[in-house]
């Protein structure tokens, strides 16, 4: 139906330049050929703006499936930190009840009868050692009238009576005093 509208259009406008003088027809002629040079330029624009478009779509066609990927891998790498995150409570919780056994396992050290030994020996270690040279040296010097110094039986006597009281009383804290 548009081709034959078209062409009746046509054949109209034929019909008007044959009554018209040939100036007129420059004048159409001339208006025909700016209009093709216009619609020339407009097609190019478009099959430049056409290839443009196509090469876009090709370039991103293969990025639907690269999103579904990350989105996939995202989802995974939320599983895991979520596992991780467990793990580390569960850690975390091990590390505090293994902090809590070793605070009791030093309180109970520290008022036992064995610690007040420990602390004996290390604190008159300098004065034993002393004791054995002399006896290595001079065995028969009689090393029972050398007495340690006073500060020594003063802590000796304070750790004695320090483990003998937490062994009667474990409510002292278990350090001892």
């Amino acid at each position: 139906m548009n081709f034959v509208l078209n062409f009746l259009c046509f054949v109209m406008q034929i019909a008007q330049l044959s009554f018209c003088p040939p100036a007129a027809w420059d004048k159409e002629l001339e208006d025909l050929r700016l209009e093709l040079a216009r619609i020339r330029e407009a097609s190019k624009s478009v099959i430049l703006e056409r290839k443009e478009l196509l090469a876009f779509k090709h370039a991103h066609q293969g990025d639907k499936a690269e999103l579904k990927k990350l989105k996939q891998r995202l989802a995974e790498l939320e599983e895991e930190h979520t596992n991780l995150e467990l793990v580390l409570n569960r850690k975390k919780d091990y590390a505090a009840s293994l902090e809590e056994e070793n605070k009791s396992a030093l309180e109970t050290y520290m008022g036992s009868s064995e610690h007040a030994d420990d602390m004996l020996k290390y604190f008159t270690l300098g004065f034993e050692d002393s004791l054995a040279k002399v006896k290595e040296l001079q065995p028969s010097f009689s090393t029972g009238s050398i007495l340690p110094p006073n500060k020594v039986i003063e802590f000796r006597a304070r750790l004695k009576g320090s483990s003998s009281q937490s062994k009667k009383n474990p409510s002292t804290d278990g350090v001892p005093k």
